[in-house]
């Protein structure tokens, strides 16, 4: 039996998480998903559940089990107390480099070993990379992820209805997901904790379907079109640049993989 909290720690499109504990003492977190909104099928829970349930690793977030009351469906996970990267950043503003850095080694790490089982995350973002009581972070949220054969006939309406568009790689935009989207979603999120803002005019995100579009175009080098893309600021240490400029390289066979990231000398 759980108790659930009435506060909501975070919401989403789809669902609400609360904070709940049993009858043994143990807090844990719920996601909440309201059956009657409409916005979200039993197929895009049991999928959420399929991957908590199957992949177990220290930087992955723990699953527990699953159920329903009333209207409700609800996933019970690993509570972690420090909340999110994006609490972290609204609550104490941009991070030190030190802390970026071992949140992001143990971010590529829940990365690499879905990467090494073909999982894509598709949804990278600071919303959904937790901090434990311990410091340790923890990759969340797998209502997006899909598998690489999945990915590799999945068209464009299909994935503009996956990810967040500030944190989408081009080829996303364009209606193929990758493991190496998830690379770029590492390199703009690193990008937001160590400036306080997403490296995008805000002019351009109000839009998001144009924004989309732009992103996902592709320009012919001969035009004077100037391709979308974002902002590496000024002034930062040339290992995190080289970094940065790794994750955010347009054509994703040219991005590091989780694996090769993690030899980066800013994350060593």
């Amino acid at each position: 039996t759980w108790c659930r909290s009435t506060v909501t720690v975070a919401s989403g499109a789809f669902a609400e998480v609360h904070r709940a504990v049993n009858d043994q003492g143990r807090v844990v977190s719920l996601k909440c998903f309201d059956m009657e909104r409409g916005m979200i099928t039993l197929d895009n829970i049991a999928n959420e559940v399929s991957t908590l349930s199957s992949y177990v690793h220290e930087n992955i977030i723990d699953y527990i089990t699953y159920g329903f009351i009333g209207r409700y469906c609800f996933i019970v996970m690993e509570h972690a107390a420090g909340g999110s990267l994006a609490m972290a950043l609204d609550e104490f503003g941009r991070l030190s480099i030190g802390a970026t850095r071992n949140y992001f080694r143990d971010a590529l790490r829940g990365l690499e070993y879905l990467h090494s089982h073909d999982v894509i995350h598709c949804d990278v973002k600071p919303h959904n990379i937790l901090i434990g009581s311990d410091g340790i972070c923890k990759i969340a949220d797998f209502g997006s992820t899909v598998d690489v054969g999945f990915a590799e006939s999945t068209t464009a309406e299909k994935v503009l209805a996956r990810g967040t568009p500030a944190y989408m790689s081009p080829e996303a935009c364009r209606g193929m997901e990758t493991k190496a989207g998830d690379i770029w979603g590492i390199g703009i999120t690193i990008i937001e904790l160590l400036t306080g803002k997403l490296p995008w005019d805000r002019n351009e995100l109000r839009d998001s379907n144009r924004f989309i579009a732009k992103l996902g175009s592709i320009v012919d080098p001969s035009s004077s079109v100037v391709r979308l893309a974002p902002t590496i600021p000024e002034g930062l240490d040339a290992e995190i640049l080289e970094l940065l400029e790794a994750c955010l390289l347009n054509e994703p066979g040219h991005r590091p993989t989780a694996s090769q990231a993690l030899q980066y000398s800013f994350l060593r």
